[in-house]
Order: C-alpha cells, then structure tokens, then sequence
C-alpha cells in the first residue's frame, strides 16, 4: 500500500496512536485473530 498524505489531526488522534508497519509485524500487532488474517490476506492480494 502506498501512503499518499497523512494528515496532522484525525477524529480519533487522543485515542489511538499512528504507527508504520509491514505486513507481518502489523498482523502480530494486533489482538484481534479476525484483523490478523484481514491485514496478512490484503498483503498477499498485493
């Protein structure tokens, strides 16, 4: 995925924090099983 623009304030910026990640490391980041397998299957789709 190619990241165009990020922008300084976003809705939710007090309650998450922006962090840059590969695929795999993004996938071990998380908690949820669901997201793991979303974020490995959209990089395979690459």
């Amino acid at each position: 995925m190619s990241v165009g623009e990020e922008h300084e304030e976003w809705p939710e910026k007090h309650q998450r924090e922006r962090r840059w990640f590969g695929p795999t490391d993004a996938s071990e980041a998380v908690d949820e099983e669901d997201l793991k397998e979303i974020i490995l299957q959209f990089a395979n789709a690459r």
